[in-house]
């Protein structure tokens, strides 16, 4: 994925969340705080070493793809990254333990 790719899904994201709020009133703040995280990780795409994107954001498979799918889908909900950097960086952490297990953990 390159920088201009993920710039482009955040923003997407960010759209997308603020439609949901029109649509789901009950759950409008939530969308609303995740639109403003997804506009702010666009803003901060700039801050993530190019090393980075190449090492962290390869889908080798469907099953990335998914996994990264559902971590666009926790934030405001479950995951209020402050960066793209962070947002990068716990994706691929969490990639790996759902890949490999946590330490001291039998897979």
């Amino acid at each position: 994925m390159t920088r201009q790719e993920l710039q482009e899904e955040f923003e997407r994201q960010a759209e997308w969340r603020r439609m949901m709020a029109g649509e789901h009133p009950d759950d409008n703040t939530r969308n609303i705080e995740a639109a403003e995280i997804f506009d702010r990780l666009a803003a901060t795409i700039g801050d993530i070493k190019s090393y980075q994107l190449d090492a962290l954001l390869v889908f080798d498979d469907t099953s990335d793809v998914e996994f990264w799918n559902k971590m666009l889908r926790r934030v405001g909900f479950s995951l209020w990254p402050e960066t793209a950097e962070e947002f990068v960086r716990g994706y691929a952490a969490e990639r790996e333990d759902a890949a490999y297990g946590t330490p001291g953990e039998q897979k």
